[in-house]
Parts: structure tokens; sequence; C-alpha cells
């Protein structure tokens, strides 16, 4: 069975993984938006980890591509909201995101960004 037919919400990463969804944050209960953000990234770095299955990327290996999901942070973005799930950049031994968060399919980026949209929003956004 794909992994991505198991997913759906971050409860099931979690269940995967054997962790509990909140204790297993950084910040449980998280007070301030820099608690929330790290929360978030933690919560992105267990999704890329679950939906990778084990594969890490090769940052020796030029010809191996990674893939991650890229956002508009326009205010005019799609979502109406300035932040919304635009589409697939990819890499080959150089990195504009995280080297924790490239995945090894365009697939599972792209369902990564569409599914946790409001997970990476909550690193990558300061909310006003």
């Amino acid at each position: 069975m794909k992994i991505t037919t198991k997913v759906k919400t971050y409860a099931d990463i979690c269940q995967i993984d054997g962790v509990d969804p909140v204790q297993s944050l950084p910040y449980p209960s998280a007070t301030n938006s820099e608690e929330i953000a790290v929360n978030s990234f933690a919560k992105a770095i267990r999704i890329n980890r679950v939906l990778n299955e084990g594969w890490q990327p090769d940052w020796n290996n030029w010809d191996e591509t990674k893939y991650y999901p890229w956002f508009d942070m326009r205010d005019n973005a799609g979502s109406g909201s300035g932040f919304s799930y635009d589409d697939y950049d990819s890499d080959c031994t150089y990195s504009d995101v995280s080297a924790r968060l490239v995945f090894k399919t365009r697939a599972l980026a792209e369902f990564a960004g569409k599914t946790f949209t409001d997970v990476y929003r909550g690193f990558m956004v300061i909310e006003k």
C-alpha cells in the first residue's frame, strides 16, 4: 500500500511514527508564535521522514534529484490568505530549503504541499 493512501492527517503521520501528536512536539503547550513555528517545523520534519519511508537524500550525488513543495506567499495567492501550495521544485546537490525537508519523488512533494499546507505555513509565515 502506498504511503499516501495511509496518510491524510498529521495524526496519521504520528500513528505511523508511533508518537503522540501533541506530547512529541518540542512545545506541547505552545504559547507564542516562535513556539508555534518550532512545533510546525518539527511536524514538517516528521511528515518528511514518514512519507519518505526511510529514504534520505545523498547530497554528494549530483544525479539524485530531490523534490520539495513550493508555496505562493503573495497577498493575492490562490488561497486568498497570502499562502498557498503552488507547485513543486527540485534540486540536485544544492538546496533552497532545509535538507531535512526534501522528498524522494515529485508525487510526495506535491502530496505534502497540498495535504500539509497549514504545517508549512506555521513555520514559514509570520502572522500579523
